[in-house]
């Protein structure tokens, strides 16, 4: 669902609809990488500078919070297509073989065994 030659995959929707993957940490608050880079350098691990984290790549500087609006985004989104594809009567709820967004979008006829 999302990825880019940078990142790589970041939302990875199951074929069943129902899993839905996020490899990042979207939720992180503006400091949470910034101790975890620098708990890392205390270590000697000697990690990577975030890339677009700090102005300018300095870790001196204060880190950039630019995720911010994209991570709600993304979780009302979520809550929003769980809510929708729920029924109220949870006895409702179709099978995950036949259950799929992606092949109501995309028109895929076969089922998950």
């Amino acid at each position: 669902m999302a990825d880019s030659e940078e990142c790589g995959s970041y939302i990875i929707l199951a074929c069943s609809s129902r899993q839905i993957f996020v490899t990042g940490h979207s939720e992180y608050d503006r400091y949470d990488l910034d101790k975890e880079y620098k708990r890392d350098l205390g270590r000697g691990l000697n990690p990577d500078v975030p890339v677009n984290y700090y102005p300018d790549n300095d870790p001196e500087k204060k880190p950039i919070l630019s995720w911010r609006s994209g991570s709600n985004c993304i979780y009302s989104n979520w809550l929003n297509f769980v809510y929708q594809e729920t029924p109220y009567v949870l006895e409702d709820l179709r099978p995950v073989s036949e259950d799929s967004y992606l092949r109501e979008i995309i028109g895929v006829k076969e089922t998950v065994q």
